[in-house]
């Protein structure tokens, strides 16, 4: 009898630990969610004319371009799922992944460059599905990177020549070794069987077997599965490419379609070495935006307010309903330790 209550005790005992630490991770979410926000704002150059710019932008009759980006919104993120999917679609329904897509969202908001894109993906998986979880956003990520660096090669060379030209000598160099960097990245799938034979001896350590399973895993995908998260990220690409031009107009930064499709691929394509978190990002995505619309007359408040809007519609808000999800699921059962017993 006393063997069988010391039993309950101790599974009781578990079960409140978990309980404490599924709060505990949720709750540090949350709160660092909450500071990044909080810094961002509080930092913000001349918050006050930021929002006097966009009150002023919505009396105009610019405002339907706000609502098209609002609209364009879910579809950017929709793209990114079914990108990322190509490489999971027999473990995760397209909701699910969804739902994985926009938790990477939140914990990304707050981590650098983007890593915690990885880990909130993984908060909304089955925890057997964690390590192919990591490989796929690997994957995903890899053919986003792939579009961008092209984009960003090709609004460079045009945009740079055109209107950078106190800072073209600088920039021209970053061209032939985006080019060598993307050759390396194209050619990647192809010699994809001779990497994989190398990562099949690493499969002896315990720690990091797992991940090279099923990593080694991709080899055995149809190759039309690349081509199509390849080709949801291009027209992702296009999409939030569009978005930005979208919101440029609706604070008056008038540009010609084609030069500032160029602009924009290159403000893409510098940001790629900013290695920070997307909130303080903004700080140095900003100086980035001044240099490149600068040339055609548009003023520092307003080209600073584009930024800020198009962070809110995109990452902010959606990363609020990643933060929702991430507050319903059972975080310690994702993670593979709902069933440990002490």
């Amino acid at each position: 009898m006393k063997v069988f209550d010391e039993k309950i005790i101790r599974k009781e005992d578990s079960k409140y630990r978990k309980k404490r630490f599924n709060l505990l991770l949720k709750g540090s979410i949350i709160l660092l969610l909450s500071l990044s926000i909080y810094w961002k704002i509080g930092y913000q150059e001349h918050p006050a004319d930021l929002w006097t710019a966009f009150l002023e932008a919505l009396k105009t009759s610019y405002w339907p371009y706000l609502l098209a980006v609002f609209l364009l919104m879910p579809l950017n993120w929709i793209l990114e799922t079914l990108k990322w999917r190509q490489f999971i679609t027999k473990r995760l329904s397209f909701w699910e992944a969804q739902k994985a897509t926009l938790a990477g969202v939140t914990v990304a908001l707050f981590t650098p460059n983007r890593i915690g894109d990885y880990g909130g993906r993984v908060l909304l998986v089955k925890a057997k599905d964690n390590w192919a979880t990591l490989v796929a956003t690997m994957a995903g990520n890899y053919c986003q990177l792939v579009i961008l660096i092209t984009g960003g090669v090709i609004g460079l060379s045009y945009f740079g020549q055109q209107y950078l030209t106190k800072d073209w000598e600088t920039l021209r160099n970053l061209i032939p070794l985006a080019i060598v960097f993307l050759m390396v990245l194209w050619s990647l799938p192809l010699t994809f069987s001779y990497f994989s034979r190398f990562l099949k001896r690493l499969e002896n350590y315990r720690w990091i077997a797992p991940f090279i399973r099923n990593f080694r895993a991709l080899e055995e995908m149809p190759r039309v599965s690349l081509f199509k998260s390849l080709f949801f990220a291009a027209i992702r690409y296009v999409v939030y490419s569009l978005q930005y031009y979208l919101i440029l107009q609706f604070y008056g930064i008038s540009i010609p379609f084609f030069d500032a499709l160029a602009g924009i691929f290159t403000i893409f394509f510098i940001q790629t070495s900013v290695p920070l978190p997307p909130v303080s990002a903004l700080l140095a995505r900003g100086q980035i935006a001044m240099l490149i619309w600068t040339p055609f007359g548009a003023n520092s408040i307003s080209i600073l307010a584009a930024t800020f809007t198009l962070f809110i519609i995109n990452l902010l808000i959606p990363a609020f309903f990643g933060l929702i999800y991430i507050i319903k699921t059972n975080t310690i059962k994702s993670l593979g330790y709902e069933n440990h017993t002490d």
